[in-house]
């Protein structure tokens, strides 16, 4: 399968500001964001056009007074706005609903693939599949095609070096939780060691986490793992179908990506490192 693209909110907003936001005709009053992902382009176009923000199926999303003090008048047109169309259905439905109470709709996404542009009166960018958003990646049909670490991913990171010692195991079974996928994923590549599966597992299904493997570091002490960092992440990686590493550390995930020659996306800069 072929790697996904990635981008992040700074992307989607950086591409709102410079190539939708041109396009947007003074007769709009309002913008309306699909949730939920329409929201996030819909609160950059309300704010840099100082126009009222509407949530389908929510109504109106109020400012403070002073800002519903400065802003138009909501009796023009209607901006419909998504992160991307891919059928249509979504915007077709909302447009009709926002139609059907007398309001001119403008239709407009972010994101395109070629070939669609017939769907919406305004678009950012093009972007093909695969593709991978920072704010749907733990919630996305390439999940069960991905493999994730685990500490400083789907929880914080323990607070105290591992020692091998059962103190240090209560403090991964009290790990806050960070980001929960919904959706299943494919596989877990953690660097604790086999000790610590038990209570990797109980964490995990406490807190709803669906995923198909779970890989431990295979290392007999914490002391052991220490002297091979990578190798356990580098080795499984290279050895599976994965499409995208999900790494906590930006020094770990240059690392990998160097070894393995497949790319990373390091959480701690929000960047894919490639070899």
């Amino acid at each position: 399968m072929k790697h996904p693209s990635y981008t992040t909110i700074g992307d989607m907003s950086k591409v709102v500001t410079e190539y939708v936001l041109p396009a947007v005709p003074n007769t709009v009053t309002k913008v309306v964001g699909i949730p939920r992902s329409g929201l996030l382009p819909a609160m950059v176009v309300s704010f840099a056009r100082h126009i009222r923000l509407g949530a389908l199926g929510l109504g109106n999303i109020p400012g403070g007074e002073r800002t519903q003090r400065c802003m138009p008048e909501d009796n023009g047109d209607v901006l419909l706005i998504d992160d991307t169309v891919s059928r249509g259905n979504n915007m077709q439905m909302a447009a009709k609903q926002l139609e059907a109470n007398g309001r001119k709709v403008i239709r407009a996404c972010v994101f395109l693939e070629k070939g669609k542009e017939h769907m919406v009166d305004i678009f950012g960018a093009y972007r093909e599949h695969p593709r991978l958003f920072e704010w749907n990646l733990f919630n996305h049909g390439l999940g069960p095609n991905m493999m994730f670490d685990m500490d400083g991913v789907f929880c914080t990171d323990p607070l105290m070096l591992d020692d091998d010692s059962e103190k240090f195991g209560m403090v991964l079974g009290n790990a806050l939780p960070l980001r929960l996928p919904k959706w299943p994923i494919g596989v877990i590549c953690t660097n604790r060691i086999e000790k610590w599966r038990g209570v990797t597992e109980d964490w995990l299904k406490r807190h709803g986490v669906k995923y198909r493997t779970l890989l431990m570091n295979p290392a007999p002490t914490a002391a052991e793992r220490r002297k091979h960092q990578l190798e356990h992440k580098v080795n499984s990686y290279k050895m599976s179908g994965a499409v995208m590493f999900v790494e906590s550390s930006k020094i770990q995930a240059e690392g990998i990506a160097r070894l393995s020659g497949r790319p990373v996306l390091s959480l701690e800069d929000n960047m894919v490192y490639y070899e």
